[in-house]
């Protein structure tokens, strides 16, 4: 680590708040409860937090991936032969 980078954690470690951080903490449930990735209250909260860290002096950026998302939702297998069965069951869910 060089010697900013240093000096930069050193003074946010020296001002550090638990009252603040509490403050952080309550933003982030009031406001964005929800953060699933690629929704509109997650990119809220990474512009909360890229806003917060370079107030701190971090050089805060974003960086945006393509991804897919999928949810787990109920389904069905239904077996035709040689008898017939059904088996209940939750689509598979990923994240990329």
């Amino acid at each position: 680590m060089d010697e900013i980078a240093k000096s930069t954690l050193s003074s946010v470690a020296q001002e550090a708040s638990l009252d603040r951080t509490w403050e952080h903490m309550e933003w982030m449930s009031r406001e964005v409860p929800t953060r699933v990735s690629g929704w509109e209250p997650a990119r809220r909260q990474a512009d909360y937090l890229t806003d917060e860290l370079s107030t701190y002096g971090f050089q805060a950026h974003q960086d945006i991936f393509p991804g897919l998302v999928a949810f787990p939702r109920p389904g069905k297998l239904i077996v035709t032969s040689p008898t017939s069965v059904e088996i209940e069951g939750y689509t598979f869910a990923h994240s990329i």
